[in-house]
Order: C-alpha cells, then sequence, then structure tokens
C-alpha cells in the first residue's frame, strides 16, 4: 500500500499538490480556532476598530449624529468588519464564525500569493510547494487567525502588489505591473499606514534593479518614476480628501500616529502588562518619557525628547533602540515572558533559516539575488517602522511570509531545475 500510495503522489502535478496542501490545512486551522476557543482567546472583534464598526453600522458612515469623525485608523479595514457583522446578523450566524472563516480564507490566499511571486523566480515545483506549505503550517501564521487582526487583509494586497512589482520588473509589461503594484500598495495602506514610505522603498529597488544590469528603457524608468508613488496616491487620494472635508484636517491615512509613537515608549508603565526585567537604560528612558507623556502634544515634541536624551547620554537611547529592536522578533503586548520565551527559540529558527536562503540565492541568479536584496530591504523597512512603535512580533509577521519565499533554497537542491 505504502508503495502505490508514493506513486500516486508522484503523479500529481502541481495544482492538486497545491489542493492537498490546502485540504490538510483546513482541519489545522479549525482545529486551532477550537483550541483559541477552549482558552478563551477567539474573538470576533478587534479594540482598535470596534468604535469605527459600531460607527458604521449604527449610522451608515464614520461620523457619528453628534459630528464625531472616525480617523484614528485607516478605513477599509473597519469596513470590512462592518460588512462581516452585517452579513452574519442577517444569516443569524455567529459572528466569531465569520470572521475566524473570514481570516482563515484570507491566510489561504496570502499563501497562494507567496507561491504566485516564489513561481516568478523559480521553476522548481518543490520549491514552490514549500513556500506554500511552510507559510500555511507556520504557527504565528496560523495564530494570526485568533480574531481579526488588520495585518491579515494588509498582508493580502501587500504580498499582491510585490508579486505585480516583481512580474513587472522580472516578466514584461512593465509599467502596467507597476500600476497594479501601486494600486494595491496602495489598498495595503487604506488598512495599515505602516507602508507609508515604501514607494520611496519600490523605486530604489528598481533603480538597483537597473545597476544590476538588467536593461529598463528610459522611458519606462522615468514612467516608474511618477507612476509608483502617484497611483498609490490616487488610491488613498478619497480618503483624505473625505478626511480633510470633515475635519479641515489633512489626515492621510490616520490621525493616531502620535498615541502610536508614545505607545513605544511604554514597557513596565502600564499595570495591565507584565512586568519584565528591562536593560537600566531602557527603564530610565521608559520611565522619563512616561512621567512627560502629557506634555508630548506633537510628534515634533516626542522627537526632541529622544533628541534631548541623546544629548545627555547617547549610551541610553542606543540600549533602548537596541532592546526595541530585539523585542520586534518575539514581543507579545502582554508581556507574557513564558509564552514570549516560547516564541524566541522558533523566531530566531526562521531568521537563521531565512538568512541561509537569502546567501544561497545571492549566487544562483541574479534574479534570485535581487529577490533575496529585495526581501532584506523589506525586512529592514518593517523592522525599523517597528522601532518607532511599540515592538510587537505581530507588527512583523507579514515579513515572516516573505521569508518562506526564499528558505526553500536552503532545502531544495536545485532551486532552479524541474
Amino acid at each position: 500500500m505504502l508503495p502505490e500510495l508514493r506513486r500516486k503522489l508522484h503523479m500529481m502535478n502541481e495544482r492538486q499538490w497545491l489542493l492537498l496542501i490546502t485540504a490538510m490545512a483546513i482541519p489545522v486551522y479549525v482545529v486551532a480556532q477550537l483550541l483559541f476557543s477552549t482558552y478563551g482567546i477567539l474573538d470576533d472583534r478587534n479594540n482598535d476598530y470596534h468604535e469605527a464598526v459600531v460607527c458604521l453600522l449604527e449610522h451608515g458612515s464614520f461620523e457619528t449624529p453628534y459630528g464625531r469623525i472616525f480617523t484614528r485608523t485607516p478605513p477599509l479595514f473597519p469596513l470590512m468588519l462592518a460588512a462581516l457583522y452585517k452579513l452574519s446578523d442577517s444569516l443569524h450566524i455567529p459572528r466569531v464564525v465569520l470572521t475566524s472563516t473570514f481570516s482563515i480564507t484570507i491566510t489561504l490566499c496570502n499563501a497562494l500569493w507567496v507561491y504566485k511571486i516564489t513561481s516568478l523566480f523559480t521553476q522548481s515545483k518543490k520549491h514552490r510547494l514549500l513556500a506554500y506549505g511552510m507559510f500555511v503550517f507556520f504557527p504565528f501564521i496560523i495564530y494570526a487567525t485568533y480574531k481579526p487582526l488588520s495585518l491579515v487583509p494588509f498582508s493580502f494586497f501587500l504580498y499582491g502588489s510585490l508579486f505585480f512589482f516583481f512580474r513587472g520588473l522580472v516578466k514584461d509589461n512593465l509599467v502596467k505591473n507597476m500600476i497594479w503594484a501601486s494600486i494595491f500598495l496602495g489598498l495595503s495602506l487604506l488598512i495599515r499606514p505602516i507602508g507609508i514610505l515604501l514607494p520611496v522603498v519600490y523605486i530604489m529597488l528598481v533603480s538597483y534593479f537597473f545597476f544590476i544590469g538588467k536593461r529598463i528603457p528610459r522611458n519606462n524608468m522615468v514612467a516608474m518614476l511618477l507612476v509608483i508613488p502617484c497611483f498609490t496616491f490616487l488610491t488613498i487620494a478619497p480618503w483624505t480628501i473625505h478626511n480633510y472635508i470633515k475635519t479641515d484636517r489633512v489626515v492621510l491615512l490616520s490621525s493616531h500616529g502620535l498615541a502610536t509613537l508614545r505607545d513605544g515608549f511604554s514597557f513596565n508603565n502600564k499595570k495591565w502588562k507584565e512586568q519584565i526585567p528591562l536593560p537600566e537604560e531602557v527603564s530610565y528612558i521608559s520611565d522619563t518619557f512616561f512621567s512627560k507623556r502629557d506634555e508630548m502634544k506633537t510628534t515634533g515634541q516626542v522627537f526632541d525628547f529622544i533628541l534631548e536624551e541623546f544629548k545627555k547620554d547617547p549610551w541610553n537611547v542606543i540600549v533602548f533602540y537596541a532592546y526595541k529592536a530585539k523585542r520586534v522578533w518575539y514581543g507579545l503586548d502582554s508581556q507574557n515572558s513564558k509564552k514570549e520565551a516560547v516564541i524566541l527559540p522558533l523566531s530566531l529558527s526562521v531568521i537563521v533559516l531565512m538568512l541561509a536562503g537569502m546567501y544561497r540565492s545571492l549566487s544562483l541568479s541574479v534574479e534570485l539575488r535581487f529577490l533575496s536584496i529585495a526581501l532584506l530591504v523589506l525586512t529592514l523597512y518593517f523592522w525599523s517602522m517597528s522601532l518607532m512603535v511599540v515592538p510587537l512580533l505581530r507588527y512583523m509577521i507579514p515579513v515572516y511570509g516573505l521569508f518562506f519565499i526564499v528558505i526553500p533554497v536552503v532545502f531544495v537542491k536545485r532551486p532552479l531545475g524541474k
């Protein structure tokens, strides 16, 4: 029976393998949801967006009858949640069933984007299927479905943007693909503003692609310098214009930037968080900022605080941000030390495999070398942006998903072969 099973598996084509992996993954996600429910963490709401969602359901807009406008978050994720809640209520289905189904479905679509991006750079079926399978079964990815998190649909549009971006560079229809890449990028920004500087990163990567010898017609280069920022801005422009009309203020994506920056200095200053041991320098910066928290009315004042502390003692600021840089890869909002102790070795293992895959890719082809550099730049971008706010693992989940594009290179003997 075993030889017969092996023969059947060997005869399966790539689409059948994708379906098999997906069929194996769905029960895993269902069991995970049941475990989340058992441990009391399964939820159908996200507190960061709940007010906006309630406003949409009760008043049909982001404006309350009292004239308050919700600009704290971009609009797309609250709209998604409101639609899910409305559908759930009309079908008389528990909201958590639809929100969990939504999270799982989008997660599987994210895995498909990773598969499609990988397919642009390798002819190896094993490489592509490993990328898909590793993404689908990665514990951090599965855990991100325990409640409706914005990072899941954000990743969908980000990965879609990257697919069109890479396809335009390594395949054909450069400008057309860049238009789609920019639109998808704009849609991702309408969920999470963290990617606001990615148009600049895209332009840098295009310049590098040209620098390493890939011929791009001059007209196309000029067009791309215009297309990427312009179409990204045009995608987010309706929300920005809406905010200006309603509030008479320029709110590009979110008005919550200052609060997010301020939260980035809080470690043991909030009672609901577990108290964790901190380096003396980190405690000093965190406590000093917290004592002046009410005085920080603008982002400029926050940066002035850091500059003043750096002038007093640069070492305190260096240690503070070095500590945050480390916590980004395993930190939880609750600062639960037991959970973080489990997360850290898994996170380190993935990072090591990613670096090994990148290192091997450098010598395989110009395209894979470009891919590795691009993924490294994207990782550094999200890492640096996360340093500005609370250093949490969930902010890096989209980057972890991209790691699986190059990790299979470590295990596949002929990444460029059939």
